[in-house]
C-alpha cells in the first residue's frame, strides 16, 4: 500500500493577482475651496476598469443646521435650492451627520481596497479627494484618515483629461451636460462619458 501525501501551498495575499477597480468620487459643495467650502452631498461608486459593472455604491446627504449665504457662494446655494439638495440637508430624516458620513466613507474605501488595487476616478479629482480626506478627518484622527486615503492608488483617472482632449479637437464634450448637480447624476454622467471614450479609443465609435 502506497501512502500519498498531498501538500497544498497557499500563496500569500501579496503574491496573488489583485483585481483592478475604479472608485468614482463626487461631492456637492457651496464653493471651490476644498478646505473651506460647506459639504452637502457625497457619492461613491466602485466599478470594474471598463465601468461596465457597478460593484458597490453609496450616496449620502450631509446634515446642516443652517446654510450661510454670501457673495462668494450665492450661485451655488441657489443651484442647490433649485435641485432640492438643501431641502434634504436641513431634513434630519433625509440626511446624516458629518460624523456618520465620515464612518460610511471610511468603511466604503476600506472594503473596496481590502483585496483590490483601486484607482480614484471622476471629474476634477484633486478637489473631490481633498473633500473626502476632510470628511474622514472630521471623525478620525489625521493619521488614520491619511492611512485610509493611502490605500487608494496614487494614479487617478480624471475624465476631465478626455474632455480637454476633445475640446482640443474642436469637439464639445459638455453639450449634453445640463445635469442636476446631484452626486448620483454626476457620477452616472462621468461613467457614461468614460465608457464612450473607451469605445472611441478601441475604434468602436458609432
Amino acid at each position: 500500500m502506497t501512502n500519498t501525501i498531498t501538500t497544498t501551498t497557499t500563496m500569500p495575499a501579496s503574491a496573488k493577482t489583485r483585481d483592478r477597480l475604479l472608485l468614482w468620487v463626487d461631492t456637492e459643495t457651496d464653493g471651490v475651496n476644498p478646505e473651506l467650502c460647506e459639504i452637502f452631498e457625497v457619492g461613491l461608486k466602485l466599478t470594474d476598469m471598463r465601468a461596465t459593472r457597478i460593484l458597490r455604491s453609496m450616496s449620502v446627504v450631509v446634515r446642516r443646521e443652517c446654510v450661510h449665504v454670501d457673495r462668494g457662494n450665492w450661485k451655488a446655494i441657489r443651484m442647490h435650492v433649485d435641485n432640492r439638495l438643501l431641502d434634504e440637508c436641513l431634513d434630519d430624516e433625509r440626511s446624516s451627520s458629518m460624523a456618520a458620513v465620515g464612518l460610511q466613507v471610511g468603511d466604503f474605501i476600506t472594503a473596496a481596497t481590502n483585496d483590490a488595487i483601486v484607482y480614484p476616478a471622476g471629474t476634477n479629482l484633486t478637489f473631490d479627494l481633498r473633500i473626502i480626506r476632510r470628511i474622514l478627518s472630521s471623525q478620525l484622527d489625521g493619521h488614520t484618515a491619511d492611512r485610509i486615503m493611502n490605500t487608494l492608488h496614487y494614479r487617478h483617472l480624471d475624465v476631465t483629461s478626455f474632455r480637454l482632449a476633445d475640446q482640443a479637437l474642436d469637439h464639445d464634450p459638455y453639450q449634453h451636460h445640463a445635469g442636476t448637480h446631484r452626486v448620483d447624476d454626476c457620477l452616472t454622467r462621468d461613467i457614461q462619458d468614460y465608457r464612450e471614450y473607451l469605445q472611441r479609443l478601441n475604434g468602436d465609435e458609432q
